[in-house]
């Protein structure tokens, strides 16, 4: 996991204390998430029961690990940026050649492997991930990978425990002429 980094002599002192909390809440968060653990792996150990310590209950102790250490980080990204965090997404389009428009956007796994799938303005059309860019301009359309860098808030988590983000604004969004997957 990459860490945010920040220089503690650019920060106000009420940054820096925020960023203390929620370090602290982090350190509290770990100690608990220890202190299951143990108690897991104790009943493990005195037959209490064979099946808490080194199975579903251990994997979800780690993705609670993985899902503390995340949320520090994006708090204090949040509190160095002043309220809001930086993310970057990459997504596959198909732009039609003779508009110009984007005809599709994003792929999704078929029946015969990835396909694109074109708006109802281009023909509602199935058009298969191909390797060569000259493919995909025998049927009119030539593909980009484009790169969307945002601002987005945090808003909170998703049931499955990924960040929930509500978009801000828009600092830069690039196209390359690319064959290539984003998954």
């Amino acid at each position: 996991m990459t860490h945010f980094t920040y220089n503690p002599a650019e920060l106000t002192t009420e940054q820096l204390q925020a960023i203390e909390s929620a370090k602290a809440h982090y350190k509290e968060t770990i100690a608990n998430l220890n202190k299951q653990e143990d108690q897991r792996m104790e009943n493990y150990y005195n037959c209490v029961d064979d099946y808490s310590w080194g199975g579903l209950c251990t994997q979800a102790n780690i993705q609670a690990r993985h899902r503390a250490e995340r949320d520090l980080n994006e708090r204090i990204e949040e509190i160095v940026r002043g309220g809001f965090l930086v993310r970057t997404r990459r997504l596959n389009i198909l732009r039609d050649i003779a508009s110009g428009e984007v005809a599709a956007c994003g792929t999704r796994e078929g029946q015969y492997g990835r396909y694109f799938h074109t708006y109802e303005a281009f023909g509602d059309k199935f058009i298969s991930c191909a390797k060569k860019v000259s493919t995909y301009e025998k049927k009119g359309f030539r593909p980009y990978i484009q790169e969307v860098t945002e601002k987005v808030k945090r808003v909170g988590h998703w049931r499955n425990g990924d960040t929930r983000y509500e978009f801000i604004d828009y600092i830069s969004i690039t196209e390359t002429l690319s064959t290539e997957i984003c998954y």
